[in-house]
This record gives structure tokens, C-alpha cells and sequence, in this order.
């Protein structure tokens, strides 16, 4: 629900600039900005602060627990991951039409500067959602062993969380 109101604004403000809105990719770079400030401190804040290795109640390897430590987003709300990874990629595909128009209009810099949310958004998208990145590149080929290996472990910590939040529903008494 969070990455709506980013969705809306950088289709938004594309439209604007097409309509010959002349800051436009101001605030496109400065909504990217503030979607990419929002994921690193939010994942600061759910960073896990005592995971240990095989230590109840997911008894996680060590190279599961540098996963979980590195991706606290995609552990804790993969929902929320999901939808972040989404809204960069509709910031990065609206800076694309951002930088045409610009490129259009001559203004160099601003192609420039708005061409940054690329690369930037790249790395965002493998923060937030590991997995989607990964299976990206295992689909591609590219990185097919190290993908393979580190989507080993995101499923493993997958796993154990899931089922330890189905043992402490069961011991409550929920379902």
C-alpha cells in the first residue's frame, strides 16, 4: 500500500512532462529519492537485531542469517518487497520516457540526472527483492551458479520462517 502513492506520482509527473511541465524530472528524481530513502531506513528499522545461527526458532544457517541480515525487507514483508521493487521499476521505466523527452527538449543535464535513477534503481531492486533479481538472472543464465546458490538460500530462510510462525500459531491456538 505504501508504493501506490509512488506508482501514481511518476507516471504523474512523465504525463506532465509530455505536456510540457518544465521541472517535471525534478520531482521524478526527487520522488525516487524519497521511494529509495524510505526503503534504506525502513530496512534499517527491520533489520533483525539478535539472529543467530542455529538458534531457535528457525535454527538458520550462517549464510542464511547474512541473507536475512542483508534483506530485511524481503524476510519480514515480501508482499511490501514486491511492491517496492515494482514502483522502481515503473520510476526506472518513466525515467526512461523522462529522458527522451528531455533529450527532445535539448537539456542535456537534466537528461543526465535523470538517467541516474537507472543504475540507482538496478541496485534498490536487488536490495528489496532479492529473489526477483536472482531468478532474473538464473532465467538469463547469466549468473546461473551463484544465483542458484544464493536462491537456495532465500528459500531455506523462506521456509524456516514460515513454518516457525506456523508452530507459534499452532501453539496459540490460532490458525
Amino acid at each position: 500500500m505504501v508504493a501506490i502513492p509512488f506508482y501514481l506520482a511518476s507516471v504523474g509527473l512523465v504525463v506532465a512532462g509530455v505536456l510540457g511541465f518544465q521541472s517535471f524530472w525534478i520531482w521524478l528524481v526527487a520522488c525516487f529519492v524519497a521511494l529509495t530513502s524510505w526503503i534504506y531506513f525502513g530496512s534499517r528499522a527491520l533489520r533483525p537485531k539478535n539472529v543467530h545461527p542455529d538458534t531457535p526458532p528457525y535454527f538458520f544457517t550462517e549464510a542464511e542469517v547474512q541473507m536475512v541480515m542483508r534483506h530485511p525487507i524481503y524476510f519480514s514483508t515480501p508482499f511490501s518487497a514486491k511492491a517496492f521493487a515494482g514502483a522502481i521499476s515503473v520510476m526506472q521505466l518513466s525515467a526512461l520516457v523522462a529522458v527522451v523527452v528531455l533529450l527532445f527538449r535539448t537539456e542535456w543535464l537534466a537528461a543526465l540526472v535523470t538517467a541516474a535513477v537507472f543504475p540507482i534503481g538496478a541496485f534498490m531492486q536487488g536490495f528489496v527483492n532479492p529473489g526477483g533479481l536472482l531468478g532474473y538472472h538464473q532465467a538469463r543464465g547469466g549468473l546461473r551458479t551463484q544465483a542458484q546458490a544464493q536462491l537456495t538460500v532465500i528459500e531455506s530462510a523462506n521456509r524456516k520462517i514460515i513454518d516457525a510462525r506456523q508452530a507459534g500459531r499452532s501453539a496459540n491456538g490460532t490458525s
